[in-house]
């Protein structure tokens, strides 16, 4: 008998303490206390026995906070550590931070209706200005156009120079090109050459360069000219060459190994080609690609000073006179006119001519 005695009753296999048959009211006592216990232990969880791993358990389930680190890329966003006043835009910020600033050596300039263009190997003393000035020559604008650079809205200052501006590799930037007074101020040390039978080109001129010199300068020019193309990439391609006039319209010929052409399309002779070297490998003066024409299919361009017509603002330019005389600007055009040879090539009324003249006389009656 265990009732009124202080002997421990042993546990039982689902560690509850047991309790004597025909045990009174200690025994139910012992039965109470241990359902309240099991009913206790269901609504709490266990704690672990070691309290050192709690902490070291709570940092593993806590969630990771992604927090903006000193970077050139987040630091535009946010600025955690008040190294600059988040108030003021990011350029400032790219300025006012103490990580090292680099300056971008590509940038991409995009247009609204003249493409997207790529400016590669830029150094730290390119200035805003100095792509606006780029993206002007390759445009060939007139005088009265201006190029105006932004990045995300904000108009960048034609002074700055790019890292200054906040800019980085790869940046692209916004051109808007509008009309404004020309800078009559910037002297006069190119013109362009512009006309109907050939692609606009720069031609380097004076002030007092006179007009005779200016033709011969066009004549040397379409001798062996310099071009400049470029790619998707920004990649310029450089060639030299004459000029050649396309006097047929063909298509693609996979047998005589001859590119398309239309009539009047220039090209840049560059050598010969072909298997044989019975061909002409050129270049396509609009764009740069390679092309391969037959003998037959272009003729040289020779422009003697005498053959060509000049007229500034509708006036004829005369041989004598120099430049600054008809107060030429900057950039400005100079409209060229002469004769085709390629279309005098076909229309020549002399071969109908003798074509007419040379053909047999059609028999009557079969």
């Amino acid at each position: 008998d265990l009732e009124g005695s202080s002997v421990t009753p042993p546990l039982s296999r689902d560690g509850r303490r047991a309790s004597p048959r025909g045990s009174g009211a200690a025994g139910a006592t012992l039965a109470t206390s241990a359902k309240k216990g099991d009913a206790a232990a269901k609504g709490k969880k266990a704690k672990p026995a070691a309290s050192a791993s709690v902490p070291s358990l709570r940092a593993k389930l806590r969630p990771v906070v992604q927090r903006p680190v000193a970077s050139p890329r987040l630091i535009s966003s946010v600025n955690p550590e008040q190294w600059a006043s988040t108030g003021v835009v990011f350029r400032t910020i790219y300025a006012t931070s103490p990580l090292p600033a680099f300056a971008p050596r590509t940038v991409t300039v995009k247009t609204l209706c003249n493409g997207t263009h790529v400016m590669r190997d830029l150094t730290d003393e390119t200035t805003a200005g100095d792509i606006a000035r780029e993206l002007h020559t390759r445009l060939m604008l007139p005088p009265w156009r201006v190029v105006s650079l932004s990045h995300w809205g904000h108009p960048l200052d034609r002074d700055k120079r790019l890292g200054e501006c906040g800019l980085r590799t790869d940046s692209a930037l916004e051109a808007t090109i509008r009309f404004a007074d020309p800078d009559r101020t910037v002297p006069l040390s190119r013109v362009r050459i512009v006309s109907p039978h050939i692609v606009t080109r720069h031609v380097t001129v004076g002030p007092a360069m006179l007009v005779r010199d200016l033709k011969e300068e066009i004549e040397a020019f379409h001798k062996r000219g310099a071009y400049t193309w470029y790619g998707p990439d920004g990649t310029a391609k450089r060639a030299e060459g004459a000029t050649l006039l396309c006097c047929v319209t063909k298509a693609l010929d996979a047998k005589n190994l001859t590119s398309s052409m239309a009539r009047g399309e220039q090209f840049v002779l560059l050598g010969l080609g072909g298997d044989k070297k019975d061909k002409w490998r050129c270049a396509r003066a609009e764009s740069g690609h390679p092309a391969q024409l037959g003998f037959d299919d272009a003729v040289k361009l020779e422009l003697p000073p005498k053959l060509q017509t000049l007229t500034y603002n509708g006036q004829v330019l005369q041989d004598d006179a120099p430049l600054s005389a008809y107060q030429v600007l900057h950039d400005d055009a100079i409209v060229l006119t002469f004769d085709n040879p390629a279309i005098r090539a076909v229309d020549d009324p002399r071969k109908k001519k003798g074509a007419a003249a040379g053909a047999k006389p059609k028999k009557k009656g079969g």
